[in-house]
């Protein structure tokens, strides 16, 4: 065990660096010199020592867990240019129990490349980690069971992606839109509480039997400062978004869902910016589950199909998306734990958007397409491998460019104390 305590601390020590290059690289002299390399180390050893009299004593009562993904990229034909590049991601994730509740800490690191920008040129995003260069904590909450797991209450900083619009199976791929809809997540002032700028709020859960789930959430509407990426500022006095989802499990096998959301402040009209409109709501639903076991141990297929549609095209350049897509489990009988998937995501333009493209003399075509293959080898508990081949038809839908094929290998590396 104490070879993964090892293991975790050099994922730690990687997270300190990068800040560290990250505050010389934004001037802010006075963070350099608290993460000194004599810091730096000491703190690693500090954890590697804790963690490891950890493991030798009885359960605790805490969780920590560090993931690195890197993932290497090359667009070799279409899009905007062909090249390659390089993204990663430093996870540091702690929760712990206390007053008979959960409190969760989450903190990330992104690198300084992007892919779809440069690159590629798709809105809806071949890589869920492209976000250019992020440091900061993405959640901070308190999770409580009100009462025999019947009802719970969570409240802090909150991904809300981590229970609403989430798909189970959709979470092995690596195109954006498979972790939750661009009809949702491209809307907003900044978009809505999801990676890479999470914002304030709270959720409320009512699970009355093992068959229905019932959550409704409440969030600032403007996570952080979107005229100032690198802020991570937190304000209350953007207004709300409101969200609810009704979950349906008729059996251990299969998931219905249907949700809904809506924004409390007004937004500036695509075709006249001195125009506000309120009105920006949205509803999704989907369903998802087993399509076939081949034993008990979890292999097998499983699918999923998703729509979403925001309402108001005269504030979204999105109006609706389509997903779906299918996952084998254990195909290889010696490796049952390995994943192979293909995926399929079309996103569509709303009829503002369309006109003032046109009237700017630029391309439009109707939708942007992303056909995903995807194949997830669990080589150990700390090593997983993942090759993606994704075909981007009409990429970012405005502008005319040319087909892409972006082709991917994504490893993680992660530890759990």
């Amino acid at each position: 065990m104490l070879w993964k305590n090892f293991f975790g601390t050099l994922i730690y020590a990687l997270f300190l660096i990068n800040m560290r290059n990250y505050f010389h690289k934004m001037h802010v002299k006075k963070f350099i010199g608290i993460l000194s390399p004599l810091t730096m180390l000491s703190t690693c050893m500090l954890m590697f020592v804790m963690s490891s009299q950890a493991v030798l004593c009885a359960e605790k009562p805490f969780t920590f867990q560090a993931v690195y993904t890197g993932e290497a990229w090359s667009n070799t034909t279409g899009g905007l240019d062909t090249g390659s590049e390089y993204l990663s991601n430093t996870d540091l994730q702690f929760d712990a129990q206390i007053f008979n509740g959960t409190l969760f800490l989450y903190g990330l690191y992104t690198n300084n490349n992007v892919l779809s920008e440069t690159l590629v040129g798709d809105i809806q995003g071949a890589s869920n980690i492209d976000s250019g260069e992020v440091l900061r904590m993405i959640e901070a909450w308190y999770y409580h069971d009100l009462g025999s797991e019947i009802a719970t209450f969570k409240a802090g900083l909150i991904d809300l992606n981590s229970n609403f619009d989430a798909i189970e199976p959709a979470g092995l791929f690596i195109n954006s839109s498979h972790g939750i809809g661009p009809d949702f997540s491209q809307t907003g002032a900044n978009g809505p509480s999801v990676f890479p700028a999470s914002s304030l709020g709270a959720e409320f859960e009512i699970i009355p039997d093992d068959s229905w789930h019932f959550r409704i959430g409440l969030f600032d509407a403007v996570p952080h400062n979107p005229d100032n990426p690198d802020s991570n500022s937190l304000s209350l006095g953007d207004g709300t978004l409101l969200l609810s989802e009704i979950n349906y499990r008729p059996n251990s096998r299969i998931r219905y869902a249907v949700g809904a959301w809506r924004y409390s402040p007004t937004f500036e009209s695509l075709e006249n910016p001195a125009v506000l409109e309120d009105g920006n709501w949205g509803a999704y639903g989907f369903i998802s589950g087993d399509l076939y076991q081949a034993s008990n141990n979890g292999t097998g297929l499983t699918g999923w199909f998703r729509y979403g549609y925001a309402d108001n095209s005269d504030i979204n350049f999105l109006q609706s998306y389509l997903g779906a897509g299918l996952v084998y489990t254990g195909l290889i009988p010696a490796r049952s734990e390995d994943q192979l998937g293909l995926a399929v995501a079309s996103v569509f333009i709303g009829g503002a958007g369309k006109r003032v493209a046109e009237q700017a003399g630029d391309a439009v075509a109707h939708a942007e397409t992303n056909l995903e293959l995807t194949y997830r080898a669990q080589i150990s508990n700390w090593l997983a491998l993942q090759p993606s081949i994704q075909y981007i038809i009409n990429p970012g839908i405005v502008g005319g460019l040319d087909n892409a094929l972006v082709i991917g290998l994504r490893f993680e590396l992660s530890a759990v104390y």
